[in-house]
């Protein structure tokens, strides 16, 4: 057998395993059907996870699954390398494989379509939300998670209108809530929501109601107003510390105890 049929055989395998969520059809063309079949339904496993537990919603809920993933994928790279060494032709790669092959794309195929997870990171730009959050730590966010903000919650919002980059910040007030600024006190519905030297409402007023459909937003720190953003421009619901140069930080929660 020729060194070169064994490397045109190990690079075919290779390029086969590289694209996600398809790595394991380089098993298939070196003729390790369950070995694929195993590795695509761990990669279906970790999706369906996600849909039925919303594993992604905690750090480590995410990085188990990425960890498990990262894992099978490389499982699949090397093995199919290394079961190509003996330079398989096509036409050995073909044999017998059809049925198998179809049972990998029934298996294969949805985790593409679930593929598309409803989550994005977000970089603060300043300082606004410190020390929850510090300027330049990137935050994980849930792209669908406006219908369960609550107070206490981090959102991100495109308003106000013509801001260079989405917002993020506190929710201080839900739908229908009425907010004052009383004593240096943010009072929501006669409860305190924080103190703050000054008054948190964009016109200066002392009472707001917030409308329905719409937020009131504020931050932690840095002395900007607060405002009311509605329902349509809230991007998400951020969950945690993605990134930081506190590797201590990552992982911090975000969300409302």
């Amino acid at each position: 057998m020729s060194d070169e049929r064994v490397k045109r055989s190990m690079l075919a395998a290779l390029l086969m395993s590289l694209p996600a969520p398809f790595f394991s059809l380089g098993l298939i063309y070196v003729r390790r059907p369950v070995k694929a079949v195993v590795c695509s339904l761990i990669w279906l496993g970790v999706l369906f996870a996600q849909l039925i537990f919303h594993t992604f919603d905690s750090f480590s809920g995410m990085a188990i699954s990425t960890g498990l993933v990262l894992l099978t994928w490389l499982y699949s790279i090397l093995a199919a390398a290394w079961h190509a060494r003996r330079g398989l032709t096509l036409k050995e790669a073909q044999r017998d494989m059809g049925w198998w092959l179809v049972l990998w794309i029934v298996i294969t195929l949805p985790t593409g379509q679930l593929g598309d997870l409803p989550y994005k990171n977000y970089v603060l730009q300043t300082d606004a939300m410190a020390p929850a959050i510090g300027q330049g730590e990137q935050v994980w966010v849930h792209m669908r998670g406006a219908n369960s903000l609550n107070v206490g919650d981090v959102a991100v919002s495109t308003e106000p209108a013509g801001a260079a980059h989405p917002l993020i910040r506190r929710v201080a007030g839900l739908p229908g809530d009425v907010l004052e600024y009383r004593d240096n006190t943010l009072l929501r519905n006669k409860r305190e929501v924080m103190r703050t030297a000054q008054n948190p409402f964009p016109s200066g007023e002392s009472v707001l109601t917030v409308p329905n459909n719409s937020f009131f937003l504020t931050a932690d720190h840095g002395g900007d107003v607060g405002y009311l953003s509605p329902r349509s421009a809230i991007q998400g619901k951020a969950l945690y510390i993605m990134r930081s140069k506190d590797w201590g930080r990552i992982g911090k929660s975000l969300t409302a105890q």
